[in-house]
């Protein structure tokens, strides 16, 4: 088979990222399963990671709402306040679920309370875990 072409090579690897991007919402779908799954078993270390991949992730495929959500999941568990991982876990999974399930894939005037609402959320766990004394979680 000939090499191909700098153009043929540009034109297929456009192909495979259209792609990644059109299977992206079932990609999606089966993460915040799995998200879900984690946090019922409370793995939330491995529930930290899957957040941590979704916040880079998910902006690059078209769903920067969902990264910003993942980045507010990701900042709760930084906080240390493991006493609410559970309910912030939820809270954090039913908004991307939302986002998804209505194909909101970029913020809003809609979304923005909602992410303020997170934002406090996420405040009030670093409060938490500052009175505490509880250290925050590296990086």
């Amino acid at each position: 088979m000939p090499p191909i072409s700098r153009d043929q090579a540009i034109a297929r690897a456009d192909a495979m990222l259209e792609s990644v991007f059109a299977d992206y919402p079932k990609h999606l779908e089966a993460t915040f399963t799995e998200m879900a799954a984690l946090a019922a078993a409370e793995n939330w270390e491995a529930l930290h990671i899957a957040a941590h991949d979704l916040k880079g992730q998910a902006g690059t495929c078209g769903w920067p709402i969902v990264g910003l959500i993942a980045r507010s999941l990701d900042a709760a568990f930084k906080t240390g306040d493991s006493a609410h991982f559970a309910d912030a876990a939820k809270v954090h999974l039913d908004c991307m679920q939302l986002c998804l399930r209505s194909s909101i894939q970029s913020p809003n005037p809609a979304t923005e309370k909602f992410l303020g609402e997170l934002d406090d959320l996420v405040g009030r766990m670093t409060q938490t875990a500052e009175k505490a004394k509880i250290p925050a979680k590296g990086a």
